[in-house]
């Protein structure tokens, strides 16, 4: 990796983990330069506004994601095992290290959700490219030990309303039990969904 492309790298991890806890509009090119001991001008040079800092780290965060959670589930073998380790993964990576305020994509989409642009756009296209790799895996399952008559659609519904509860009980309400809760409402659906079908 080039210099330049290295320091870009380093510019963008920093700001991914910055949004976790202030949220993509908090990102400043002052405070991030600050943040990496650089000149302000030099870290405007890679990017030339704020907005398309903005939109470089939405592209971190979601390479990230791919990296951590979906490449090791892929991993899995097809079906309800491979969809677990979807769902899990999601819940687990918004508690991770670089992450002290949980994921700052669920983040982003409270912030941009009512504001049409470049960014609500951004962060919406990252959440529909997710909902579909969801969907994939249950339809693709279904060569596997997932029922044929199982709505893919409802299931990535109460996957994703699980995930944020958790997020909101997580971050908003610091409840310490949150993530344990999840995984269990994790089980229950899969149970309801995919147990019971196969009954």
């Amino acid at each position: 990796m080039r210099k330049g492309e290295s320091t870009r790298q380093r510019i963008v991890g920093q700001a991914a983990e910055i949004s976790s806890l202030g949220g993509v509009q908090s990102l400043t090119i002052g405070g991030l330069a600050d943040a990496l001991s650089m000149s302000k001008s030099g870290l405007f040079a890679h990017f030339g506004s704020l907005e398309t800092l903005q939109l470089a780290t939405i592209d971190e965060i979601e390479a990230q994601f791919t990296r951590e959670v979906i490449m090791p589930a892929l991993r899995e073998p097809g079906g309800v095992r491979r969809l677990r380790a979807l769902a899990e993964g999601w819940i687990d990576w918004s508690h991770g290290e670089k992450r002290r305020g949980g994921c700052p994509l669920a983040a982003a989409a409270f912030e941009f959700d009512a504001q049409p642009g470049e960014m609500r756009d951004r962060v919406a296209r990252a959440f529909e490219d997710w909902r579909r790799v969801l969907s994939r895996t249950i339809e693709q399952g279904k060569a596997h030990d997932i029922p044929v008559a199982c709505d893919a659609h409802a299931i990535v519904f109460e996957i994703f309303g699980i995930y944020f509860a958790q997020h909101v009980q997580s971050w908003l309400l610091s409840l310490p039990n949150a993530r344990e809760q999840a995984r269990d409402a994790l089980d229950r659906l899969f149970v309801r969904a995919f147990d019971k079908a196969n009954a």
